[in-house]
């Protein structure tokens, strides 16, 4: 497997498209993370945009950044329906006072890209796609597996979000090398 870095500063430039389509050649697995999300001039939409026009996938977003101040203060993981921060050593862990379901700051956002990862997701698992007919929730359990499905599909490509220089969604992004 692969993981490519798309930069929110510059976008998908020539040699990312390069690399991605040898990657895809080789039948290789390829996750890509958004980086440079610290800076809160780079859009993380206009990125995503840019990777469904330049690459020709449809991205699946699995971290949003979180923003407070005008400083990236944590990401959202859309698998795990929690937010990791960084504690005083540095290190990002799951943030335990935050609940999806309390309505807090980017719930809305994270419960959108759960269902919108739950709907690509049923085209590769029959479990899943008939819980997302009924309009059931589909358990994190069944959607990873889905997921797992998705992941070599050169229709879709599963995206992380965050910043490398500042340790935020890196965590998410090293878990889910050992899941797809």
């Amino acid at each position: 497997g692969a993981v490519l870095v798309v930069s929110a500063a510059s976008g998908v430039e020539t040699q990312t498209v390069a690399a991605f389509r040898k990657l895809r050649e080789a039948g290789v697995p390829t996750i890509l993370f958004v980086n440079k999300l610290d800076n809160p001039d780079y859009s993380l939409d206009e990125t995503l945009i840019s990777v469904e026009e330049q690459l020709g996938v449809r991205p699946v977003l699995m971290t949003l950044p979180q923003y407070e101040n005008g400083h990236m203060s944590g990401v959202l993981d859309v698998l795990s329906q929690s937010r990791l921060t960084h504690t005083d050593t540095g290190e990002e862990s799951v943030d335990e006072d935050w609940n999806v379901d309390d309505g807090w700051d980017g719930s809305h956002e994270l419960k959108k890209h759960y269902a919108e990862a739950s709907e690509f997701a049923s085209n590769f698992d029959d479990e899943v796609l008939e819980l997302a007919m009924e309009g059931k929730r589909v358990p994190p359990k069944l959607l990873l597996r889905g997921l797992k499905g998705l992941a070599p599909s050169s229709d879709y490509a599963l995206c992380y979000a965050g910043s490398a220089l500042e340790g935020f969604g890196v965590r998410s992004l090293v878990t889910a090398l050992s899941f797809f």
